[in-house]
């Protein structure tokens, strides 16, 4: 021990504390300078993220390979446990990952523009349970319940899927309007939309099947997995059956009681509403019907028929001319045309038809007989009577007229 002593004293020891201060410094710039910044830097630019994949600790120890269909475990810290993809994706930014425990990829962010919804697709985590086929939590693979909004989203693209869908994708078609590029309204002005549930809503408490809730005016998004919407048109429309004669497409005024038409015109099948009268003369006339659904019929309406299309076919028409031609039947010809007798027969196929679409929960404004046409033999004695009483009445006229000016 003396001996080392001797052999050092009165020797600087400057210089070796200098190489081994410069051999630290260099080591650390090596590190920094070349392994970190130039080898494990990866630099995020902006609308994208990083994809992590851990391929386990270096040089020393190893870890489990996460089951397949699984991303990665983690510590409370964030530190994988397993190897295999992790959740967690860093966005834009600088970030460090040495190339010997991490593979990175960029993916670019998901954007859902106005008017758009995302539907999410989860590819990974256990099967749901027999019956279900929408996702309402992690650890699930399937459709998603919950959609994507308009905006900017870090969609992890080894555990999801998106596709980007019209706002509207939930709408029956027969039943979809016009709606602009952009626009992100559901159900517009004038309108409300009766929902169906394709499956039971643990959330909501709902059911599947037609809800009894519609949807008022407004921008709604749902998921087109989940529901489908009926678009109904609330309050009144009008539905007339009006009458043609053939070969003079919109000349309805033959037949008329005031109008002289000499021999009777043939009308075009299917037009108007055509019975026979109790005198066993063939009747033809014009109706219109102003009827409507009000938001809370909606549902039973759609449940009971359709579309408010299926309804005008299936109720509304069919009901006009078998209410028209029961009623009609049971009277002459010249008591439809003139007299107490058409206000009655108006009456009776007005309030009939209020009642059968109140039974069928749709409501009528009012049912209007428009116009009757009734044969020439029957329609030209009456208009010759009108003609004499008129006369009568005008020459009646001109008596007093001159009997006060002489």
């Amino acid at each position: 021990m003396t001996a080392i002593a001797n052999l050092f004293r009165g020797r600087p020891v400057v210089p070796a504390v200098t190489a081994l201060a410069a051999g630290v410094l260099l080591c650390l710039a090596a590190y920094l300078g070349v392994w970190k910044w130039m080898i494990c830097r990866v630099e995020v630019p902006p609308g994208y993220s990083l994809l992590l994949r851990y391929k386990g600790p270096w040089p020393f120890g190893s870890v489990a390979n996460a089951s397949e269909g699984t991303l990665v475990q983690t510590d409370p810290h964030g530190r994988p446990l397993q190897v295999g993809i992790l959740e967690a994706m860093p966005g834009p930014g600088r970030h460090f990952y040495s190339p010997l425990e991490y593979e990175t990829d960029l993916v670019k962010d998901q954007i859902i523009p106005p008017g758009k919804l995302g539907v999410v697709v989860s590819k990974v985590g256990k099967p749901l349970p027999a019956g279900s086929y929408l996702v309402d939590e992690a650890g699930y693979h399937g459709i998603l319940r919950k959609v994507l909004t308009p905006g900017r989203y870090r969609i992890n693209s080894y555990a999801f899927d998106v596709k980007v869908v019209d706002v509207d994708a939930c709408v029956e078609p027969s039943t979809r309007g016009q709606r602009k590029e952009g626009d992100p309204t559901l159900i517009p002005p004038g309108y409300v939309g009766v929902v169906t549930n394709k499956t039971d809503d643990p959330r909501t408490h709902q059911v599947q099947g037609i809800q009894s809730q519609v949807l008022q005016p407004g921008i709604y998004f749902l998921n087109p997995e989940e529901k489908r919407v009926d678009i109904i048109s609330v309050g009144y429309n009008e539905t007339t059956l009006q009458v043609e004669a053939q070969g003079a497409p919109g000349a309805t005024s033959l037949g008329r009681l005031g109008k002289t038409s000499g021999k009777d015109p043939d009308y075009v099948p299917g037009k108007g509403i055509e019975f026979p009268s109790n005198d066993g003369f063939l009747i033809h006339l014009d109706f219109t019907a102003i009827w409507g659904i009000l938001p809370e019929q909606a549902p039973d309406v759609v449940r009971r028929f359709g579309t408010l299309k299926d309804v005008n076919e299936k109720v509304i028409l069919p009901q006009i001319g078998s209410i028209c031609r029961l009623h009609g039947s049971k009277h002459g010809a010249v008591d439809l045309l003139v007299g107490a007798t058409r206000e009655a027969f108006q009456a009776e196929t007005s309030e009939e038809l209020e009642r059968v679409l109140a039974s069928k929960n749709l409501s009528l404004l009012f049912g209007l007989t428009r116009h009757i046409y009734v044969p020439s033999q029957v329609r030209e004695p009456i208009q010759k009577a009108r003609i004499a009483d008129e006369l009568t009445k005008t020459r009646e006229q001109e008596q007093k007229t001159a009997k006060a000016q002489a």
